[in-house]
């Protein structure tokens, strides 16, 4: 890739929004697209040294995803759980105003504010001397989040901020496309399995398309369930039996690169190895505890 051209401006003229709507849109890989957007805007001549996007992502564990860039060092996936910790996070990041639709800049050779984001002060730490978030509009009119550094002195340019505005509309394209993708994987890996999910979403959903594998078939039976769910609210057995307690199981073959399916059955071939306590006897203890608590409430109300 060789983009020889000065920074642009105009969306026609631009190397940068040129790659985005071309090349840029054949790299399906979230962290090989940002290692080559990164390089696309230093041969382009912005003197970035640090690149982040930010999209929030379908998935029953995880809140969003993230790719960072950092100049000599390569791409970097961090993945943000989706729990009350990440919302104050989020709540204490200017990642939040571009969610919002709002952008945001801070010149980080001025002197840092009393109560500032933590991030710049990292920032201003690691030697960064401009910081730029911008939203990033997708089609369902949500935003996502792009930022960009600069170690250079007196920060970025009027024109490498122009171009920034200019070219989130295709970065968003890009990520949206992504985003997407990863959204078919992640169901499809829930509903079939990791094996069968990736097959169905390269293409290979042909009627009457078959393959020999090696599998263990494995039945697991909560002992007492029907009687507990008959019995304890809802959201209380989820929680405490169906939600968390199998995990022991699933964690017995999971190292073994064993993918099981929604309908129960064992895709790979596992070799389960149980650590203590044993995983049946686990999800029973749990069972029993809800329980006995449900019953003693129950004492203790009448």
């Amino acid at each position: 890739m060789t983009l020889d051209a000065p920074v642009s401006v105009g969306s026609e003229e631009s190397p940068v929004i040129r790659w985005l709507m071309t090349d840029g849109r054949r790299i399906t890989d979230a962290k090989s697209f940002l290692e080559n957007f990164a390089m696309c805007l230093i041969e382009a001549g912005v003197d970035v040294s640090r690149i982040t996007t930010g999209v929030p992502v379908l998935h029953p564990q995880l809140y969003s995803y993230s790719g960072l860039w950092e100049r000599g060092k390569g791409v970097t996936e961090r993945l943000y759980r989706a729990d009350a910790s990440q919302d104050a996070i989020l709540a204490n990041s200017p990642i939040k105003s571009a969610y919002e639709g709002r952008p945001f800049r801070s010149r980080l050779t001025a002197p840092a504010a009393e109560r500032e984001f933590p991030i710049l002060t990292e920032l201003r730490g690691a030697g960064m001397t401009d910081y730029v978030v911008l939203p990033v509009p997708f089609s369902d009119g949500a935003n996502k989040a792009l930022s960009l550094a600069t170690a250079r002195e007196g920060g970025f340019s009027d024109d490498e901020l122009t171009l920034f505005t200019a070219m989130t509309p295709a970065v968003a394209a890009n990520l949206e496309i992504q985003a997407l993708r990863r959204m078919a994987r992640t169901l499809l890996d829930t509903c079939v399995g990791r094996q069968s999910g990736g097959r169905v979403l390269a293409g290979q959903i042909r009627r009457g398309m078959g393959e020999t594998i090696r599998a263990v078939i494995w039945l697991s039976d909560l002992r007492g369930f029907t009687s507990l769910s008959e019995s304890l609210p809802r959201d209380e057995l989820i929680s405490g039996a169906v939600e968390q307690r199998p995990m022991s199981a699933y964690g017995a073959t999971e190292p073994h690169r064993a993918t099981p399916d929604r309908a129960g059955r064992q895709r790979g071939a596992a070799r389960p190895r149980f650590a203590q306590p044993h995983p049946k006897r686990t999800l029973t203890r749990g069972l029993e505890t809800l329980a006995r608590r449900r019953w003693r409430a129950g004492r203790a109300s009448g």
